[in-house]
């Protein structure tokens, strides 16, 4: 229910409005980005699709693990749109009438408001029971960080702050 009311609210705000301050978008100047963002947040192709990712990945750790050396294994994610959906963030933008920002982004990223993606909170925690180190990189800045991790932990991820990374220092 909560995903169809930011649908309706987006397709209302977006449909009556016009923006004059350059600061704000011209109306529909991101309409392909709405329609990416219902199609993330309702539709069963997407969760189907990000499943089936998650179950393909799943069956290849358990075909590896049944070799049983002594290595030690790691899995590296990718945090924005691997495991964290970021969708609400953009269609928020969007709504308010904004041109994608890092600041932007970064409010967003203050709220801690981005869900896991389906199928991606079973895999880390399958990995997890497998001892199986996870980190988790991302090309926010690090001032991002803390708020990353405490997203992350709300979203029921196992994870240690020592293994959410930023892809520089930038």
């Amino acid at each position: 229910m909560k995903v169809f009311l930011i649908a309706a609210t987006l397709v209302l705000s977006l449909s009556c409005s016009t923006h004059s301050n350059n600061s704000k978008l011209a109306p529909n100047s991101r309409e392909h980005q709405i329609s990416a963002y219902l199609w993330q947040q309702t539709s069963g192709e997407y969760r189907a699709l990000t499943y089936q990712a998650y179950n393909i990945a799943r069956e290849k750790i358990e075909r590896e693990l049944e070799d049983k050396h002594n290595r030690k294994r790691a899995v590296v994610f990718d945090i924005d749109e691997t495991i964290l959906d970021n969708s609400f963030g953009g269609a928020r933008e969007i709504q308010e009438g904004l041109s994608w920002k890092e600041s932007h982004f970064a409010d967003w990223v203050k709220l801690k408001q981005a869900v896991a993606i389906p199928g991606a909170l079973d895999f880390v925690k399958f990995l997890q029971e497998k001892n199986i180190e996870i980190f988790y990189v991302t090309n926010r800045q690090m001032n991002m960080l803390q708020d990353t991790y405490d997203n992350l932990v709300a979203q029921g991820f196992p994870v240690k702050k020592e293994n959410v990374m930023p892809m520089s220092s930038g």
